[in-house]
Parts: structure tokens; sequence; C-alpha cells
């Protein structure tokens, strides 16, 4: 007898418990699906730049600067929305804006038709004129540095949004 109270709570606490999460609905969800084409940054190869040799007592983040040069490529160009570029790789310590490389104190400062560019920012990208990049050694005030190879690394890519 016992047990025929305790069945008979519980289908009593589960019908309301259903009841409550049969209440009416309070959120809609909704989007478009689209189709971006799909874009290409050389061919899928990497992009190497070689500084040479940089005297340590001339870095100054003007001398040395190369050119990065790329091609994009994306399978559709009927597309009406925006295609942008973003560059990103670990940032130096003394400057967030700047690429770290594999020497402390030193860093990639890398610039947009002229202009200082900050790693993670999106630029606005035209097919037929992307925009021009370069990349300069540079070293924080503080920095003693020595004699050896550097390197560093970065992601550049293209897409739509």
């Amino acid at each position: 007898m016992k047990h025929a109270y305790l069945k008979s709570g519980l289908v009593v606490i589960f019908s309301l418990i259903g009841f409550n999460a049969m209440a009416d609905e309070n959120m809609k969800f909704h989007g478009t699906l689209v189709d971006f084409p799909s874009c290409t940054i050389n061919d899928n190869q990497p992009i190497n730049i070689e500084f040479g040799n940089v005297g340590i007592s001339k870095i100054d983040g003007v001398k040395y600067a190369k050119d990065i040069d790329y091609k994009i490529t994306c399978d559709r160009t009927d597309n009406q929305d925006q295609l942008y570029l973003s560059i990103t790789g670990q940032a130096a310590s003394f400057n967030q804006d700047y690429l770290n490389t594999s020497v402390e104190g030193l860093a990639i400062k890398i610039e947009q038709n002229s202009e200082p560019y900050t790693l993670g920012d999106k630029l606005v990208v035209a097919l037929d004129s992307p925009p021009k990049l370069t990349a300069v050694p540079i070293k924080s005030d503080e920095a003693s540095l020595s004699t050896g190879e550097f390197s560093a690394s970065a992601t550049l890519q293209a897409f739509y949004q």
C-alpha cells in the first residue's frame, strides 16, 4: 500500500515537470545558409621572406623592409560579400602589434600600404588590388641582441564575412 502512494506521488510530480517543459516557445532560431567562394593564398605554397644579413646596430623598424609577395585566388568572383585578409601569429612580448621571432627582443613589424598593421586585424580586400604588405625587423629599446639566425612564422588568411 505504501508503494501505491509512492508511485502515485511520482506520477503527479513527473506530470507537473512535463507540464512545465511543454510551455509556450519563447526562443526562436533562424539564419541563412550561404556558400562563400573558396579562396587560396599563394597557390597554397609557403610565403618565404628572406632578410639576409641584418646589422644589429642598424635595426630601426625601417631598414631591411621586405615586400610580402602573395596572391589571392578565389574560385568565384561573382560574390557580393566582403573579402578580408588577416595575419595571425604569436605577438612579441615587448609589443603586441609585432610578430615574435626566435630571438628575444627582436620582432617583425608588418605594414599594410605603408601603415602599421596590428596582428589579427581584418583588412578589407579588393581582389584586383590587394593591400601591399611589408615585413621589417624591429627590436625592443631594451634589447641587447647577439649575432645568429632568427626566424618567425605567421598565418595569412583570406576569408569572406
